[in-house]
């Protein structure tokens, strides 16, 4: 079954930000989610719940919710600053 996607602010401010090819591949990858939406790594601690897409050296935080069916594009940053 897919997944719908939907995103923060914070997400959608991140995702301005980045340069247009970067931009692309965000956009293939977390299409991607829609169907297999437990690929990323699953973080713990603060994050505890939240997954990570790793595209280079940037992030994609992401929520995913089973019951309703949906993912939760949380921020997009460079690693250094995605965990702040």
């Amino acid at each position: 079954m897919s997944y719908r996607l939907e995103t923060t602010r914070k997400f959608e401010k991140g995702f301005r930000k980045l340069a247009s090819d970067l931009k692309r591949r965000v956009d293939k990858e977390v299409r991607l989610l829609e169907t297999q939406p437990y690929s990323g790594k699953r973080l713990r601690g603060e994050f505890e719940g939240s997954f990570s897409l790793r595209l280079g050296d940037y992030r994609v935080i992401y929520w995913v919710d089973e019951f309703a069916k949906r993912i939760i594009l949380l921020t997009v940053a460079h690693r250094r600053r995605v965990y702040e």
